[in-house]
């Protein structure tokens, strides 16, 4: 291979490479945006589960009181 084959073929190489920087800050900013609407999103399905959990507690206590 020539060299001059060889430079066009690195030429090619970094023209690709020039926009890694700004799909690096695209993919960090996606991550960042999917762990807040993850954070949110367990944070309600927690609550939901305690609700869940105390009226749960609720109806078994009152079933455990009628069957007194």
């Amino acid at each position: 291979m020539s060299l001059e084959r060889r430079i066009e073929i690195l030429e090619e190489n970094m023209e690709q490479l020039r926009d890694v920087p700004a799909r690096l800050t695209a993919v960090e900013s996606q991550i960042g945006e999917l762990r807040a609407e993850m954070g949110t999103g367990f944070s309600t399905l927690r609550d939901e589960i305690q609700a869940g959990d105390e009226a749960l507690r609720t109806e078994m206590g009152e079933g455990h009181e009628t069957l007194r």
